[in-house]
């Protein structure tokens, strides 16, 4: 009968969810998730009640005997995965864990019901209708069979069998991840019996179970730190859901004070699992903050005395894995943000509301049974500082109310509550250092990758002949065309650059204004290409700087505004070394870099280490380099800061030439008289917006002073006289 029903309503249920589909298609995900829900319902109460089957192993071996121990051992592994499956897959779009859900959990429910009465045995003993929990696997069973036969015709009628092959591949990793975090903490001793061996004193085995305590999250994040949000959220929620079945499919409950899941690790199971669904910062930064370092010197120094493999081992270890784990996934792989300051006075709030918590609820429970929630009654904490000891003996008091007997340690509880408080900086502390480090580490990482990739693009640059070379706006080919550009950068709220739409045509020199932070710098960084563009668009001569790289590139010489060099080579052998980079001849680059040296008067110096030169000469091989391949686009960001008049003079002509013989010239500038001298035209930036665009020949036949025109704009002075109308950008 067992067999029917289970059969029956796991039918009926597939058949209702397929109709459902056709007729209620946009309802039918929040049907689905109904049923997960219910699952996990039915699935929770069972093992809250009875646990997981096969933990008392020679019991089992009586009863199946060691073949048939062996083969309900894969089962219930199996079915493990199989309910984890289930209850993820309607919330979560990955395509692995559908077909776990497709393929396996059918074959699984099927063998749950043909072996019905055996999984009872296992469960509650004996097979018996009049015992309510048959009927309780009879549902947990159907609503596995119903909701995997759902997932099987979704997949056939939609015929998603492309790249088959790599699917099964993709699976059965996933199913070895899944039989990792949820495989019953008896599987080891029902497969191999007893270890022999306690781990303790760190020795060769302890040292293995470390080794896999930090080796586990790395590959984790490693395998999964460049996945979308949904596939490392997945990750998260599954170890989290994972950790909470595991955790309490061994948990006694007995409807008793002493067993409520108060204890500190009891409830960072709990409330790691409503931080990860719902995403509760305060709890999650709780744990990251209190229970990483608490799991960390648990499994450094563990309590447990029994067998490795032994029940209370496997869930004493299993516990402080995961709770060590998770928080750090959790921030690693983005889900939530690096702490901050009111992060950790989030977290603060929640632990005092549980510190408070325990202090009332021991005394008062104490009356009920012997219980000990965050060792506050008993001295286990003050055993690891003596000194608390005799204040915790000597600063106790009792007192009677309502009937009731409570005993209080004050002095003790509260330098228990200061201590964790400091603990929680000092952790917080820590972390940000960490962070320093690994922030510092990926830096040189992206460094060299950035080096590697230049050293390629020099190697294609030799096949790209810049001549067929075809840009994307062939009507932009004689200027420089920003078109809303945008820039965000990722540990800001507001703009650096906000909307600049900007023309600048060749034979110009153009001059950018702007106060320090107004984003002069951001918005060169971006035209050079030195960084992302988080919107808009900006064309080199008709080439887009993020689609066409390499031949807009080429065609920009860059004088940057820290002139930015490698010290240890002469002055020759770097302008030689950037002049390899554009491909320059010996011919052209001998006939520039001897007209420059004259022009400088760097001939003396050219053959000494730039490291010797004076900030005014290092400039100047700056400016040498960025001409030395006769670029059609100068760019220069703050060229005359420190020069001397003499410098300053010969890098104005430069400028005035260059543009002269049909090129464009752009930079920045503080110096509003240079720019009047030399500048076509100009532009005022002010926090990031683009105020004016105008004419030096125009002002001055309006008799509009520079500078006042700027002050006005910048500071917004009344009193200035009103410049002439903006040039159409």
């Amino acid at each position: 009968m067992a067999y029917l029903l289970t059969s029956f309503f796991g039918c009926s249920l597939a058949t209702v969810l397929i109709v459902l589909l056709k007729y209620k298609p946009n309802r039918i995900q929040w049907i689905l998730r109904g049923v997960s829900i219910a699952l996990a319902v039915v699935y929770f109460f069972r093992i809250f009640a009875y646990g997981e089957p096969f933990d008392n192993v020679e019991a089992l071996k009586g009863m199946f005997g060691v073949v048939g121990n062996l083969f309900y051992v894969f089962l219930r592994v199996l079915t493990s995965i199989s309910i984890l499956s289930c209850l993820l897959v309607t919330f979560f779009d990955i395509k692995p864990l559908k077909n776990i859900v497709s393929f396996v959990t059918p074959l699984v429910a099927l063998f749950n019901i043909i072996f019905f009465s055996a999984n009872m045995q296992a469960i509650a003993g004996e097979f018996s209708y009049t015992n309510y929990l048959t009927y309780e696997f009879i549902l947990e069973t159907a609503l596995i069979f119903g909701l995997s036969v759902y997932y099987l015709y979704q997949k056939i009628i939609s015929k998603d069998f492309a790249s088959f092959g790599r699917q099964l591949g993709y699976m059965s990793a996933l199913i070895a991840l899944f039989t990792i975090m949820v495989a019953p903490m008896s599987t080891l001793f029902n497969l191999l019996g007893p270890a022999g061996y306690v781990l303790k004193s760190f020795d060769f085995e302890h040292r293995l179970v470390l080794y896999f305590a930090f080796l586990a999250p790395l590959t984790l994040y490693m395998l999964f730190r460049k996945k979308d949000y949904q596939t490392r959220n997945f990750l998260v929620v599954s170890l989290a859901v994972s950790n909470f079945m595991l955790y309490f499919s061994t948990y006694d409950f007995a409807f008793s004070v002493e067993r409520l899941p108060l204890h500190m690790c009891n409830l960072a199971v709990i409330l790691m699992l409503i931080a990860m669904l719902f995403k509760v910062k305060k709890l999650f930064y709780f744990n990251y903050l209190v229970n990483v370092l608490g799991a960390l010197c648990a499994l450094a120094m563990p309590s447990v005395t029994t067998d490795a493999f032994s029940l209370g081992a496997m869930h004493f270890w299993y516990e402080h894995l995961y709770v060590f784990m998770l928080p750090l996934m959790g921030v690693a792989l983005h889900i939530f943000p690096r702490p901050t300051f009111k992060m950790v006075r989030g977290a603060i709030l929640v632990f005092t509301a549980y510190f408070l918590g325990m202090c009332i609820i021991n005394p008062w429970f104490s009356n009920y049974g012997s219980v000990d929630y965050f060792f506050l009654n008993s001295e286990f904490l003050a055993e690891k500082f003596t000194f608390l000891i005799s204040i915790k003996r000597l600063f106790t008091y009792t007192f009677e109310f309502w009937g009731l007997s409570f005993t209080v340690f004050p002095l003790y509880w509260l330098i228990i509550y200061v201590g964790y408080i400091v603990l929680m900086f000092v952790t917080w502390f820590a972390y940000t250092s960490l962070f320093r480090v690994a922030d510092s580490w990926y830096d040189l990482y992206i460094r060299k990758r950035k080096a590697k990739a230049d050293l390629l693009g020099i190697a294609n640059a030799s096949k790209i002949n810049l001549k067929n070379s075809q840009p994307l706006n062939e009507e932009g080919k004689n200027m420089i065309k920003i078109s809303h550009f945008t820039k965000i950068y990722s540990n800001n709220n507001f703009k650096s650059v906000d909307d600049f739409s900007l023309e600048i045509n060749d034979g110009e020199v153009f001059g950018f204004l702007g106060h320090n932070g107004a984003g002069k710098s951001t918005l060169i960084k971006s035209l050079v290409g030195i960084q992302t563009i988080t919107s808009g668009a900006i064309e080199i001569c008709g080439y887009d700087i993020q689609k066409q790289p390499l031949p807009a590139k080429m065609l920009i010489g860059y004088v940057p505004d820290n002139h930015a060099v490698y010290e240890r080579l002469t002055g020759r052998e770097y302008i030689n070394y950037v002049a390899d980079l554009y491909q320059v001849s010996r011919e052209d680059r001998q006939a520039r870099l001897t007209k420059y040296l004259d022009l400088f008067k760097l001939t003396n110096d050219i053959d000494r280490q730039i490291k010797g030169y004076s900030h005014g000469m290092k400039q100047k091989v700056t400016v040498i380099a960025a001409l030395i391949h006769n670029p059609k686009v100068w760019i220069l960001d703050e060229p005359l800061t420190g020069l001397d008049p003499t410098s300053a003079w010969q890098i104005k002509e430069c400028m005035r030439q260059h543009a002269d013989e049909g090129n464009i010239v752009f930079f920045s500038s503080h110096v509003i008289e240079v720019v009047e001298k030399i500048c076509n035209r100009i532009a005022i930036i002010k926090k990031g917006k683009l105020q004016c665009v105008h004419s030096i020949a125009d002002l001055k036949q309006q008799n509009v002073s520079l500078e006042d025109m700027y002050l006005q704009y910048v500071e917004g002075a009344e009193e200035m006289k009103k410049p002439a109308e903006d040039i159409n950008v």
